[in-house]
């Protein structure tokens, strides 16, 4: 079996895996004191997460780079993930395997979609030549779960799978009105953390959006993530709270005027969201614990 390919150290590797262990310290989701954490699973967790659809391949010392692990650690992780066949090599490089797949079709699978609302996505957009897009957060990302869209050239490049960064786009400032206040502003500290000096412009823009969707239930991005496009997002929040997503409906900003978007689809967004809602679990099993 071939193994991942050795570690090669680069005494300028130390400087950014500092940053990128700071990003991670900054993560939400990275526990403080938790005795049930398991921190080598974590760490492999994060070796898998580096690869995405513009970085297919990576090499042990991209992969400590991105992760502030040291290489020796880096490797001994990718050469476990290897023999497990989670990770495949490429030459000096690596790629994600096959297994992993089986993994990402069964947690689609077990996002709650009914084909009333899978029907209704489809008809928006058909009906206003749009992209249609349910998310989910991932870190300070959001990730594409389920879409429907036309065949426009600018939005092509977004599928199931997709990443979007929540602190620019619709779909992210969505999702931040669909939190809790204690949760949201957890979030938009770990973002501003993230997103540096560019927070000074975000921020506000974010403000201006949660805003507009506590008044009207439903936000618009008007060319910011992208200067050609126009989006129009709406949360869409389990029956008790413990799931948040966000839905949106967007495409070139010459054919989808914000008067379009406010007047005719944001209405049928937020009857998609109560669609997607309503198939949503009243109620989620907590995390698993010890028997006694």
């Amino acid at each position: 079996m071939r193994t991942a390919p050795r570690p090669r150290t680069s005494p300028a590797a130390a400087p950014a895996r500092k940053t990128m262990a700071r990003k991670a310290a900054a993560s939400p989701r990275k526990p403080k004191e938790d005795r049930q954490f398991v921190t080598a699973l974590s760490r492999g967790l994060e070796i898998l997460r580096c690869f995405n659809a513009s970085r297919t391949e990576l090499g042990t010392m991209e992969l400590s780079h991105l992760t502030g692990l040291p290489q020796p650690t880096v490797w001994r992780l990718c050469y476990t993930l290897t023999a497990l066949g989670y990770l495949s090599p490429s030459g000096d490089k690596l790629r994600v395997g096959l297994p992993v797949l089986g993994l990402g079709y069964a947690a689609l699978a077990a996002v709650p979609f009914s084909e009333a609302a899978r029907g209704e996505m489809q008809r928006l957009s058909a009906d206003f030549d749009a992209a249609v897009s349910l998310a989910i957060a991932e870190r300070d990302d959001m990730l594409i779960v389920q879409r429907a869209h036309n065949n426009s050239y600018l939005i092509v490049n977004l599928h199931v799978g997709s990443r979007l960064p929540m602190a620019s786009s619709s779909l992210g400032w969505a999702y931040l009105a669909g939190l809790p206040a204690e949760q949201r502003e957890k979030r938009l500290a770990a973002l501003a953390q993230a997103n540096g000096k560019q927070w000074k412009t975000l921020r506000p823009m974010i403000d201006r959006a949660l805003l507009q969707c506590a008044r009207q239930g439903y936000l618009v991005n008007a060319g910011y993530y992208h200067p050609d496009i126009n989006a129009v997002a709406v949360p869409v929040v389990s029956p008790d709270g413990q799931q948040v997503m966000s839905l949106n409906c967007g495409g070139p900003a010459s054919s989808h005027p914000l008067a379009q978007l406010e007047k005719e689809i944001a209405p049928r967004l937020l009857e998609l969201a109560r669609l997607i809602r309503a198939a949503l679990p009243n109620g989620q099993p907590g995390p698993a614990t010890r028997g006694r």
